[in-house]
């Protein structure tokens, strides 16, 4: 996603609906002249660390002017981009996901529904909306299972894997382990971590058939009060089984166009 600060860019930047807060890379701070104003404590998918902060920014992604209270600091080798948009400067708009077109739009939230479901840019409706409840301005989903056991579900852009925590994994009996997967996140931290695959996944009216997870106790289930709840992180892995997805904030919808 091509983002501009006054007039300078394009950088690349990630969207991350898992995260609450905007992160730039230490080079892009440097080289917009923005100062550190201190430091706080940073929760990524397998561990916490401290990081520097910015104050205030505006910035453009096309028509919108977007500003964000603040901006934390990493490095961009653990990024992958020059920056990530978290929710703090996503709630009040609409994000879609095309994984046919390899795109991704924004745009305002509607202020009241044009039909039950949720509508598409091109004003076609999405064949399945979900509704959300907002944790810390995190989009979770409550009618989920996994294998039957009721779970809650973040929806986690920002991540190429789901993940599911130690809670879940206690739950899930028939699910068997397959191996171990390697897992680094966007402060650094890295660690190898059990991969279970269970046999079916539902979330409200949707239904996959077997899912592989990786089982971690991330700094995010306790920052959104879930470490003793069965939940998951949905990643990319999954996301990318639709031909779209789109996630309001504003209204807590995430609506789904599946493929073929």
């Amino acid at each position: 996603m091509p983002v501009h600060f006054d007039g300078v860019g394009p950088f690349p930047f990630l969207i991350d609906t898992g995260s609450e807060t905007t992160v730039f890379s230490t080079q892009l701070a440097a080289d917009l002249g923005l100062v550190a104003l201190g430091s706080l404590s940073l929760a990524g998918g397998i561990g916490r660390a401290d990081a520097q902060r910015i104050g205030a920014t505006r910035f453009n992604i096309g028509k919108h002017a977007i500003s964000s209270a603040r901006a934390v600091l990493l490095e961009a080798e653990h990024l992958g981009a020059a920056g990530v948009l978290g929710i703090d400067s996503l709630r009040d708009y609409r994000v879609v996901f095309d994984f046919e077109s390899d795109n991704i739009t924004i745009t305002r939230s509607r202020s009241r529904p044009k039909s039950a479901l949720s509508a598409r840019s091109d004003g076609r409706s999405f064949e399945i909306t979900v509704r959300a409840r907002r944790v810390d301005d995190r989009m979770v989903l409550t009618s989920a299972d996994l294998d039957g056991v009721p779970v809650q579900v973040i929806i986690d852009t920002g991540s190429n894997v789901s993940i599911a925590n130690p809670a879940l994994r206690r739950r899930l009996s028939r699910a068997r382990a397959i191996g171990k997967a390697s897992i680094l996140d966007v402060t650094g931290a890295e660690g190898l971590r059990e991969v279970v695959l269970a046999d079916s996944f539902r979330m409200g009216p949707l239904v996959m058939g077997e899912s592989a997870f990786i089982i971690s106790d991330s700094p995010a289930f306790e920052s959104l009060g879930l470490s003793d709840q069965p939940a998951v992180l949905l990643g990319m892995n999954h996301l990318r089984a639709f031909r779209r997805i789109s996630v309001d904030f504003a209204r807590r919808e995430v609506s789904f166009d599946l493929k073929g």
